[in-house]
């Protein structure tokens, strides 16, 4: 049996699983209803050139085409193939939550203006979608700490800040501060 391929990007899983389902750009673009130039954006030659993806419905319809799971079109994660576990209640929640938080951040005011890798988009999607409340609403402590989290130091074993400097007063009763290395 053949190992399954790791992709990076979402452009690289879409291209795998249109070339796995063996149809066209042509058919795929009338089964989810756009231009075939619009596929052939979604899964350039080198899908690091992706500058475009497809969201919501059209992401769907592209999943259901070839037989490949949304969520893991969109994330890697999960499922490669539309099974019965792909589509059961709760997978099929969570991945339309996830393309809701998706499409919030593509629409935010601020993030629309600039130009995000569909990654990146990804990526603020999953944080996003952990903020959630079972009403749908989002718990902005919990999105203010999981937008924070790379960047809030954790101390290590032994207690000191593993961000290797730490504030110090200068001498001379100065009030004002340096960065100095952990030693």
């Amino acid at each position: 049996m053949d190992a399954i391929p790791e992709f990076k990007s979402m452009s690289a899983r879409m291209r795998y699983a249109w070339e796995q389902s063996g149809k066209t750009q042509t058919e795929i673009a009338e089964h989810c209803g756009v231009e075939r130039q619009t596929v052939n954006k979604w899964m350039p030659p080198d899908p690091d050139t992706a500058a475009n993806m497809p969201l919501g419905e059209n992401l769907r319809r592209f999943g259901e085409l070839t037989g490949f799971n949304t969520h893991w079109l969109l994330t890697g994660e999960g499922s490669m193939r539309l099974d019965e576990e792909a589509k059961s209640p709760l997978a099929v929640s969570k991945t339309a939550q996830l393309l809701q938080c998706l499409e919030m951040v593509e629409s935010h005011p601020l993030l629309s203006k600039v130009d995000l890798l569909p990654e990146v988009k990804i990526e603020l999607a999953k944080r996003l979608q952990k903020t959630l409340k079972p009403d749908g609403s989002v718990d902005l402590s919990k999105l203010i700490e999981v937008i924070a989290n790379p960047y809030l130091a954790k101390p290590s074993a032994s207690g000191k800040d593993t961000n290797n400097e730490v504030t110090k007063k200068e001498k001379g009763g100065s009030h004002a501060s340096k960065r100095v290395p952990d030693t």
